[in-house]
C-alpha cells in the first residue's frame, strides 16, 4: 500500500481547491447526473475530487484502491459509472474497454483551475440523490455489497454525529483510517460539517502517523481497534512521545469491537479512554461514546436501537440478542446492475448482537450466528471476547462434528511464537468446560481487510481447511506488517 503523504487541510482551502476541480471537471463532460468513482489513497486530491462531485450534484461512488482490477470492473459495471477518478495504474486501462472514462487524479490535481469558472452549488442536488454517497460494504463477514445512502442521510448523520462528540472549533481530526470506506470518509465529511482542519497522515505506517499528529498537534484521533493495539505496542517505550500525544483530547474507535484488554491496555498507557463507536456501511454512525460519557456507547439523537431475542421477543436489560437499528439515515438501497434495489424504511437488521445496559448504553459483541454444542447453545463471538481478556485477538469457526454437532477452532493471532497446547491451557482458564475448544490454531498475525478489520472470510477458510487436513504452517502464512521495525497489526 502507498503510504498517505503528510498534509494538513484548512476547511476554506479546501472549498476554494475543490471548486476549482468542479470547474475543471465540468469542462472535461462530468454531468450531474453521472456517478463518478473515486479510487485512491489518502490525499489532498481526494478530497478535492470528493467535494467537487458534491459541488456538482453528482453521485459518488468509493472504491478501494486496494480491490483486484477484476472487482473494480464488476462494480464499475454494476453501479454504470461513467467516469473513474484515480492514479492507480491498473486502473487506466478500465477506460479502454468499457464505457467508464478514467482520469489520472495526479493530473487533476496539477493543472486544477487557480481562477476557475462559476459553475454554480449544486450541492443541493447531491442531498437530494438517493445514490449521493455509494460504498461497498466491508466483505469481512460475506460477499462486498454496493450501498446507496441519499447525501442528505449522509450528512444529517455527521450532524447527529458532531451532536454527540462535541466537536470544538480548535479541533484537528487525524484519522488513522482509508478516506475509501464508510468510516474514513465520515471523518472527511465531519471535518466539512463542522469546518475544522483534517490531518492527512501515513496511516499505513503507524509511526511516522503518530509523529505527525504529535507535530500538527492533531486534537481527535480515530482508529480501528487493531491500530490502537499497535500504537500502544509501539508507544509504550517512548516516552517523549507520549508525552508530545498528550494534546490529543480524544482517542475515538471504529470499525470492529473493541476488545477489553485493547481499551484497558491503551487507557493504562495513555492515560484516556478510547471512545467507542458502532456504526455500518448501511446507516453510517449509529452509536457513540462522547467525551461527556466516555463508557456509555448510546444511541445516536434520532436514532432507536432494539435488542430481541430468537422469537423476535424483546430482551431484557443485560440480555444478549440480535441488534435492530431504526435510523432516519438508513441506506436508501442496494445497486444492482438492473438499478437500485429500495431497502424499506423501519427497523434494519444489523447481523450484529449484543445488550443494552442499565445506563441504555450499547455493547457489541459481534456477529450472529448462535450454534448448538453438546446440548448447549454458544455464540462464538461473544466467546471470542471472553478469550480476549487473555490480551489478543481470538477468532472462534465453528466446523462439522459427529452427529450434528459442531467442533469449535480457536484462531488466536499471537506474535510472540506460543504454541497451541500452551495457548489450550490458557483459554481453558477463562472458558467454562463446554465452551473449551475443540482445536487451537496460532498464527503470528490475522489477514487483515484495507480498512483494519479483520479478515473473517480468509480466516474461516482457513480453519475450515486446517479442521480437515493436518494443519501444516505453508497452509497459511501472513506476513506481518512493520511498524517501526516491529511487527504491526494493520
Amino acid at each position: 500500500m502507498v503510504s498517505s503523504p503528510i498534509a494538513l487541510m484548512d476547511p476554506d482551502a479546501v472549498l476554494s481547491r475543490s471548486a476549482g476541480m468542479a470547474a475543471d471537471l465540468r469542462r472535461l463532460g462530468v454531468r450531474e447526473a453521472d456517478r463518478v468513482a473515486v479510487s485512491d489513497t489518502n490525499s489532498p486530491g481526494f478530497i478535492w475530487a470528493m467535494q467537487a462531485l458534491m459541488k456538482l450534484g453528482c453521485g459518488v461512488v468509493l472504491l478501494d484502491p486496494a480491490l483486484a482490477v477484476g472487482d473494480i470492473r464488476q462494480y464499475l459495471g454494476r453501479a454504470r459509472v461513467r467516469w473513474l477518478i484515480s492514479d492507480t495504474p491498473a486502473h487506466q486501462a478500465l477506460g479502454e474497454e468499457g464505457t467508464t472514462t478514467v482520469l489520472g487524479l495526479t493530473d487533476l490535481v496539477e493543472n486544477i483551475s487557480q481562477h476557475p469558472e462559476d459553475v454554480g452549488d449544486n450541492t443541493s442536488g447531491w442531498l437530494s440523490r438517493d445514490d449521493g454517497l455509494t460504498t461497498v460494504s466491508s466483505g469481512s463477514t460475506g460477499t462486498p455489497k454496493l450501498i446507496a445512502r441519499s447525501g442528505n442521510a449522509v450528512l444529517n448523520n455527521m450532524r447527529r454525529t458532531s451532536a454527540r462528540m462535541s466537536y470544538q472549533d480548535s479541533d484537528i481530526l487525524a484519522p488513522l483510517i482509508p478516506f475509501s470506506h464508510q468510516y474514513g470518509m465520515s471523518l472527511v465529511l465531519l471535518a466539512r460539517v463542522n469546518r475544522v482542519p483534517l490531518l492527512i497522515t501515513p496511516y499505513a505506517r503507524l509511526d511516522h502517523a503518530l509523529v505527525a499528529i504529535a507535530d500538527h498537534g492533531a486534537t481527535v484521533v480515530d482508529g480501528t481497534p487493531s491500530t490502537f493495539r499497535s500504537a500502544t505496542n509501539f508507544l509504550r517505550h517512548r516516552d517523549e512521545l507520549r508525552q508530545r500525544l498528550s494534546g490529543v483530547r480524544m482517542w475515538c474507535v471504529g470499525g470492529a469491537p473493541l476488545p477489553q484488554a485493547v481499551a484497558s491496555d491503551f487507557a493504562e498507557l495513555m492515560g484516556k479512554p478510547l471512545l467507542d463507536g458502532y456504526g455500518s456501511t448501511e446507516l453510517g454512525n449509529i452509536a457513540l461514546a462522547g467525551p461527556d460519557a466516555p463508557h456509555v456507547m448510546s444511541a445516536l439523537d434520532g436514532v432507536r436501537i432494539s435488542i430481541t431475542g430468537p422469537d423476535g421477543s424483546p430482551c431484557a436489560t443485560g440480555e444478549t440478542g440480535e441488534i435492530w437499528v431504526d435510523s432516519p439515515d438508513l441506506m436508501a438501497g442496494v445497486i444492482h446492475g438492473d438499478g437500485l434495489h429500495p431497502q424499506p424504511r423501519g427497523m434494519f437488521r444489523t447481523g450484529d448482537f449484543g445488550y443494552l445496559d442499565e445506563h441504555g448504553g450499547l455493547h457489541v459483541i459481534g456477529r450472529r450466528g448462535a450454534v448448538h454444542r453438546r446440548g448447549n447453545t454458544l455464540y462464538p463471538d461473544a466467546l471470542s471476547r471472553k478469550a480476549a481478556q487473555l490480551g489478543v485477538e481470538v477468532h472462534i469457526v465453528p466446523t462439522p462434528g459427529r452427529n450434528g454437532d459442531v467442533r469449535l477452532v480457536f484462531l488466536v493471532e499471537d506474535p510472540s511464537d506460543a504454541d497451541a497446547l500452551t495457548w489450550r491451557r490458557r483459554l481453558e482458564s477463562v472458558l467454562a468446560r463446554y465452551e473449551a475448544p475443540d482445536r487451537v490454531l496460532v498464527l503470528p498475525e490475522f489477514p487483515r481487510l484495507s480498512n483494519g478489520k479483520t479478515d473473517i472470510v480468509q480466516l474461516t477458510a482457513f480453519a475450515e481447511a486446517a479442521d480437515v487436513h493436518t494443519f501444516r504452517s505453508k497452509t497459511f502464512s501472513p506476513r506481518p506488517a512493520m511498524i517501526g521495525g516491529s511487527a504491526g497489526r494493520r
